[in-house]
């Protein structure tokens, strides 16, 4: 009889232990999904990740572990690793292609983007439902929304020759490349800005694009790594300065940062339509009907996923307060 107790229980206790085995495995597995959704902004002019990753529920558990690496070292690498991986993998499956449609149908991806955003809306809005309104909100609003538009403006105004400085490098053109990308990881980590309209606007995007064709192609390795690696240092120097900013201003003005970035995420809107990239496009290729058509097509598509994922954040926050209450 103890014996048969004894096996009960051990069967038991491993029938909880792989529940939770799966539950840890399927919420790791939602985590690489929703990073690939965020690589794939990150590499779209006017996408920002951090808009994607507030759309998807994981903004404040990215900015919570990159804030708590010191602390809490393993934990955080743990819940990082699956949503950087995804992004990474979006980013090396989707660089080419997206340059290719890019190049080709770009009204068609700019207008599919903006659909994401505007179904991704709601969630935005969740935030601060219910809250009342201040002059200070509205004044947030409106800052932040023609800021976001001036970015698409400036990178029109002005037009710096990077190219020249990628295939002539000089010793600070690391220094340089670093500091871009410190600025850009800003727009990385604080939502409703493009990382790479950041990179648009100071003219590095396209040079860095080509950076990585001739990676890929095994031409000039050396500089492509050399200067890629100081992209990088400065991304991720400007991810932890900006996570800790951010984590500041959700604590202190959580409401008045969030009018903010609903703001930014307006004027991105009209910045992903007005930015050099495609008003070079646009002189190149005008604008042909069949692509408005098609591009009308991606709008709703966008929208109604984006809009999916927003419904199904808000089935797993109402499922988690009642669990809690319970």
């Amino acid at each position: 009889m103890l014996i048969h107790f004894a096996y009960r229980k051990v069967i038991s206790c491993c029938i909880i232990y792989l529940a939770k085995m799966k539950n840890a495995l399927k919420g790791k597995l939602a985590d690489l999904i929703k990073g690939l959704a965020i690589g794939v902004a990150f590499i779209i002019p006017g996408v920002s990740g951090g808009t994607i990753a507030i759309i998807l529920g994981v903004y404040d558990k990215i900015i919570g572990s990159i804030n708590n690496l010191a602390k809490k070292f393993v934990e955080s690498i743990k819940t990082l690793l699956p949503i950087a991986i995804g992004a990474a993998i979006a980013v090396l499956i989707c660089w080419y292609p997206f340059k290719l449609a890019f190049e080709h149908i770009m009204i068609v991806m700019v207008t599919l983007f903006a659909g994401f955003i505007i179904g991704g809306m709601p969630g935005i809005f969740d935030e601060v439902k219910g809250v009342k309104v201040k002059s200070s909100h509205i004044i947030a609003l409106v800052v932040a929304t023609l800021l976001a538009i001036a970015l698409g403006v400036m990178s029109v105004v002005f037009k710096l020759d990077i190219q020249y400085l990628y295939d002539t490098p000089q010793w600070w053109l690391y220094i340089l490349v670093a500091l871009a990308g410190f600025v850009a990881s800003f727009a990385l980590v604080m939502p409703g800005i493009s990382g790479s309209m950041v990179l648009i606007v100071l003219g590095f995007y396209t040079p860095t694009l080509n950076l990585i064709d001739n990676f890929l192609a095994w031409t000039d390795v050396w500089k492509s790594i050399s200067i890629l690696a100081s992209l990088a240092v400065g991304v991720l120097v400007g991810v932890i300065v900006s996570s800790r900013f951010m984590a500041f201003l959700l604590a202190r003005f959580r409401t008045g940062t969030f009018y903010a970035i609903i703001g930014i995420i307006l004027g991105s809107i009209v910045a992903i339509y007005y930015n050099y990239e495609i008003n070079n496009y646009y002189a190149t290729m005008g604008i042909r009907w069949w692509e408005i058509l098609i591009a009308s097509v991606a709008l709703v598509v966008g929208v109604a996923v984006s809009y999916m994922f927003v419904r199904y954040s808000r089935k797993e926050k109402s499922a988690s307060a009642k669990g809690a209450v319970q």
